[in-house]
């Protein structure tokens, strides 16, 4: 990647660490599927995972939460062979959806979605892949206070619909470019609220709730999705019961190819072996999956199958499962915790590191992450707009005004869809301070999306997708997820510093296998003075052959 970050410092690194701003790369590329496989980049990963359903119960936007218990817990997992983990996002419904005494849901509290903001901030720092379970069987049992509220929620379509549109929807535009939401299981074991066990619902209405929300996290982001079940005889169509979760049984509900479950989850207890197999023991066919899709053991005890835990992760493995998920990984019940998990991954993980982090270890070189804007229209508020994705790294854009806002906007329609599904946006000003003295670059900002068709700069139309406020650096990279947008604006409010003016360029490169080739260099002011963007004698430093050579090998140049 021809991408170059300067920080004044003591120290010359000569390796690959996170530029400009840790927060904003992924540390974790995304999940997607690819026959029956959960894969990163196309390798296949294997969910060495657990449940960490909850701290305090209905953590998320309640007084008690406690980050800091997230992220001591979190910055565990890695360690001891664990990639991901399950949690609810509620746990009775009792706290941080707003739900009237009808069942309508207008939306979440503020505390709700800053607790989550905190979650997912965490887990993408620790490298900790999150199924988020929205809703649970619990929602809808007398023992809790909101469940008449629940009960009128899910047998009302209107109701379900504002769910969607003032939670659900928000939810995924929310959390859909942190690469940490790897899937959303939309509801905890729906089974026991159709028994008297959690009051009676009927199937079809759990049905319609799946095939509209499934559709709705389709639309509006590349998450996956799935459904905890319980029992496998809702899961499976052997037997009486056939599969409630089908494509078939939710498409009869609403006719949409987006009305679909991307994988399975289902659960196993030991109660279940007189009727069913042990899970991990046989395949997914086996145990009566529908093999097309991959398939998760969302719930397992974390005491074992009755043989130990790892020998449940290896042979899950072995038969051709795409994750397994003790209960759970901090002990919240009688199942087992931590002890029990963290011995069964730190076993399966040395046999198998390849497969718990395959896009790490594996990988003899990061992804290239080609520019992917060279040519393609540009727009700007003023200023000529080539100028800052041309091939010239000395050649900037200059926007000399007081009139705000000021923007810059690329038309990628032209770029082939897999190219700029996931982008890196990185802006440069080359101040010689990287900080603080910066002048006449962004200080307010935003990285926006847009579905128009290109040709034609759209006047309307704009999503943001990132926000940036008072930014004090000369150069930032964000990753963004481009999914389903023609067009990317970087739209500024404010300069840094006291100029009203701008100068910068701005690069776009495919990300879509992740953002590892990205490179921040630290020196003197000589090391500052020779990597700027600019040309020297005909080159830039990024275009040096011996340069590039010598920082893939991680040894010292002279």
């Amino acid at each position: 990647m021809n991408y170059k970050t300067l920080a004044s410092g003591l120290l010359l690194a000569l390796g690959p660490v996170f530029a400009l701003c840790a927060d904003d790369l992924p540390l974790l590329p995304r999940i997607t599927i690819e026959g029956n496989q959960l894969v990163v980049g196309g390798r296949p990963i294997f969910m060495s995972g657990a449940n960490t359903p909850w701290n305090l119960w209905n953590d998320f936007g309640k007084s008690t939460f406690n980050p800091d218990w997230w992220d001591n817990h979190y910055s565990q997992f890695n360690a001891n062979g664990l990639n991901s983990s399950r949690v609810w996002i509620t746990c009775s419904g009792e706290v941080g959806i707003n739900i009237d005494s009808n069942g309508y849901v207008s939306g979440a509290t503020d505390k709700h979605w800053s607790d989550l903001d905190q979650l997912f901030q965490i887990a993408q720092a620790r490298g900790v892949y999150i199924m988020a379970t929205l809703l649970s069987f619990d929602h809808f049992d007398t023992h809790y206070s909101t469940w008449q509220r629940w009960r009128n929620w899910i047998n009302s379509d209107a109701n379900v619909d504002s769910y969607i549109a003032n939670y659900l929807i928000p939810f995924v535009q929310r959390y859909g470019n942190n690469t940490a939401l790897w899937s959303i299981d939309l509801i905890n074991e729906p089974d026991w609220a159709t028994t008297d066990e959690g009051g009676a619902i009927e199937w079809s209405r759990f049905q319609r709730f799946f095939a509209k929300a499934s559709k709705a996290i389709h639309e509006n982001s590349p998450t996956l999705v799935t459904v905890g079940i319980a029992v496998i005889k809702y899961n499976s169509d052997v037997g009486w019961m056939k599969n409630v979760v089908s494509d078939s049984a939710l498409r009869a509900q609403l006719d949409a190819p987006e009305a679909t479950l991307d994988f399975w989850s289902t659960h196993w207890y030991p109660w279940m072996e007189p009727y069913w197999s042990i899970p991990m023991y046989v395949t997914p066919s086996g145990f009566d999956l529908d093999a097309t899709k991959p398939s998760v053991l969302g719930e397992c005890p974390a005491y074992g199958s009755g043989d130990t835990l790892a020998g449940d992760f290896e042979s899950a493995y072995q038969n051709g499962w795409s994750g397994i998920m003790p209960w759970t990984s901090n002990g919240v019940d009688n199942n087992g915790g931590w002890t029990e998990v963290s011995a069964a991954s730190n076993a399966f993980v040395t046999n198998h590191r390849e497969a718990v982090f395959p896009n790490t270890d594996t990988h003899p070189a990061p992804h290239p992450m080609p520019v992917i804007i060279r040519g393609v229209p540009s727009f700007s508020s003023m200023g000529t707009a080539s100028q800052a994705n041309n091939s010239s790294y000395g050649d900037y854009l200059g926007m000399w005004s007081e009139q705000w806002p000021k923007w810059l906007a690329y038309d990628l329609s032209g770029v082939p869809e897999e190219q700029r599904s996931v982008v890196l946006l990185a802006w440069y000003n080359d101040s010689y301070p990287y900080f603080e003295s910066v002048i006449r670059a962004p200080g307010d900002y935003t990285i926006e999306g847009n579905a128009a068709d290109g040709g034609t700069l759209p006047a309307e139309g704009w999503v943001v997708l990132h926000t940036e406020e008072s930014n004090i650096f000369h150069s930032r990279q964000h990753v963004v997820d481009m999914t389903g947008y023609n067009w990317i604006r970087l739209h500024v409010t404010s300069s840094e510093g006291t100029s009203q003016n701008l100068i910068f360029n701005m690069d776009i490169h495919d990300a879509n296998l992740g953002a590892d080739d990205s490179w921040i260099f630290f020196g003197d002011s000589i090391t500052a003075g020779g990597m700027g963007q600019a040309e020297r004698g005909g080159q830039n430093f990024g275009d040096v052959p011996i340069l590039v050579k010598t920082l893939r090998g991680f040894q010292l140049a002279g």
